[in-house]
């Protein structure tokens, strides 16, 4: 838990758009505090439209000052105190290898398992394999059924997760009508059979025992090696080291609700394009595919359908 005021490099999983209706919950980034290890939800979080401000990439390492929220009970809730720069990008490569490191440690059974921590004030987020997967709209929400014993499931609780909300809205604009059955095909029972998916699971501050979908973690499903297993669970604090930088020019220099702003002396650099694709969010999924093709050389004109079957583009200097 943070106390006081400090800076702190996060490590962006998730970002979460405002729930208005109860239980009410403001806008948040969620990701892992390089200096701990443990999850930290900054909120609430700038935003601006349909998404945060500055635009962020998941994945990318941020920079800024943190407080204490002594008002909120959630004990990973900090505020932002300062200015934030984007710092670096941690990689897809591999089987999502170099993320696997930051999820393992925040690992829970089931929806179950993680309310009673929350009950008992010790985590209020954790990552939670699932089974089965649909997905419901108007208003956006998830029916899950987690891979545990212990699930009563299956669970129904609402999305907030921003990158999936603003896939609907793409959705709705390209198909029309369809959206919904194009939407559920992407992002409903089919995604379970060629990747791994977890839901990132987040209380409510105004109900804590109550969660939410704040984002989705869904490498491809590849076992992996026993060895490197037994070596993951043995040392976790390696996670914390994982820094992976994508760019030779000086790191740039982000502010809370502007762009870009000056180029700072600084080893762990900002990902190459931050500026250029940030006046087009949400539609940069739709512009990564168009530049990444499907595999078995299946044309790549359907940013939902890049979303379903292939893994993340990798970031190249």
């Amino acid at each position: 838990m943070v106390e006081g005021t400090s800076e702190r490099d996060v490590l962006v999983l998730a970002k979460a758009v405002a729930a208005n209706d109860f239980p009410v919950e403001r806008t948040a980034v969620i990701g892992v505090d390089r200096e701990t290890g443990e999850l930290l939800r900054l909120s609430p979080f700038p935003w601006k439209g349909a998404d945060t401000d500055p635009p962020l990439r998941r994945w990318s390492w941020i920079r800024s000052r943190v407080t204490r929220d002594e008002r909120d009970t959630r004990p990973e809730t900090v505020t932002v105190a300062g200015e934030i720069a984007a710092t670096g990008y941690v990689d897809a490569k591999d089987g999502w290898r170099l993320r696997w490191p930051f999820v393992r440690p925040h690992l829970r059974g089931s929806l179950e398992s993680l309310t009673e921590l929350a009950r008992g004030r010790a985590t209020t987020a954790g990552f939670v394999p699932v089974t089965e997967l649909d997905v419901v709209q108007l208003p956006l929400r998830m029916r899950f059924r987690c891979a545990s014993d212990d699930c009563t499931g299956p669970h129904e609780i609402a999305v907030l997760d921003q990158e999936l909300h603003a896939m609907a809205v793409l959705a709705r604009e390209r198909y029309g009508p369809e959206w919904a059955t194009r939407f559920r095909e992407a992002w409903g029972a089919p995604l379970l059979e060629r990747f791994d998916v977890h839901l990132l699971l987040s209380a409510y501050a105004q109900a804590p025992s109550r969660f939410h979908v704040a984002g989705l973690f869904y490498p491809p499903r590849t076992k992996e090696d026993a060895h490197e297993h037994g070596h993951h669970v043995e040392h976790p604090e390696l996670a914390r080291l994982a820094l992976v930088t994508v760019r030779k020019d000086p790191q740039e220099q982000v502010r809370a609700r502007r762009r870009i702003v000056r180029a700072l002396d600084d080893e762990r650099r900002a990902p190459r394009g931050v500026e250029a694709v940030a006046d087009v969010r949400p539609l940069l999924c739709e512009i990564e595919a168009l530049l990444v093709p499907l595999k078995d050389r299946v044309a790549a004109d359907d940013a939902l359908l890049v979303a379903a079957l292939v893994r993340p583009p990798l970031v190249r200097a």
